[in-house]
């Protein structure tokens, strides 16, 4: 069993679950609600494997935005390190959004 099975798993998860999350606007991600199994798995990874100096809050009248890194080791072929920041964009619900927030990762070169 890999070492690094969680934050890939959380990697993928995102990635492959990701949409567009308003129809009239170009955000992209997986929409979740705190505490919910997504929400978990990312925290899993960041918890294991996360960059805490990485980390950024951006506070906003309408919600926050949360950045971490984490750091990964493709121990399977290359054995090099892979950096992935995952993004949490808070939002207000409501009846057409009623989720949280939505999640995105994206591979940090």
């Amino acid at each position: 069993m890999s070492v690094y099975k969680e934050g890939y798993y959380a990697v993928s998860g995102i990635k492959g679950q990701s949409r567009r999350v308003y129809p009239d606007a170009a955000d992209f991600g997986v929409p979740v609600n705190l505490g919910d199994d997504n929400c978990k798995m990312v925290n899993t990874a960041i918890h294991f494997y996360g960059d805490k100096e990485s980390r950024k809050v951006d506070r906003y009248e309408t919600g926050v935005t949360v950045e971490q890194t984490i750091e990964l080791m493709d121990e399977w072929s290359t054995g090099r390190i892979e950096r992935f920041k995952f993004t949490y964009v808070s939002q207000r619900r409501t009846k057409q959004y009623p989720f949280d927030g939505y999640i995105y990762v994206e591979e940090v070169k």
